[in-house]
């Protein structure tokens, strides 16, 4: 068995569309997730302000954002940057 990947902006959407109302399993089938479960659990993080924690590997689910003191600063810097207007967006959603 493996892990599957989805992207940072895969995850974001889908915790946006949850938002709104659509069902959990419908979301699985749009972007052919494992299980409506993984949704919800990032819903728990965005909602507790755990936004690094969806930038990270399956295999790295550091806390207090270390999986990113890896990377080289200008580069943590533009993730940073792109993170923050992502989480407004879906701030702006709620």
């Amino acid at each position: 068995m493996t892990n599957n990947k989805y992207s940072y902006e895969t995850k974001l959407e889908s915790v946006r569309l949850l938002n709104e109302g659509v069902p959990g399993r419908k979301i699985c089938k749009i972007f052919g997730l494992k299980s409506d479960g993984l949704i919800y659990t990032w819903r728990k993080y965005v909602r507790n302000g755990y936004y690094y924690r969806l930038n990270q590997k399956p295999e790295k689910q550091y806390k207090y954002n270390k999986g990113n003191l890896e990377l080289p600063s200008n580069v943590r810097k533009d993730m940073e940057i792109k993170q923050m207007k992502e989480e407004l967006e879906v701030i702006k959603n709620i």
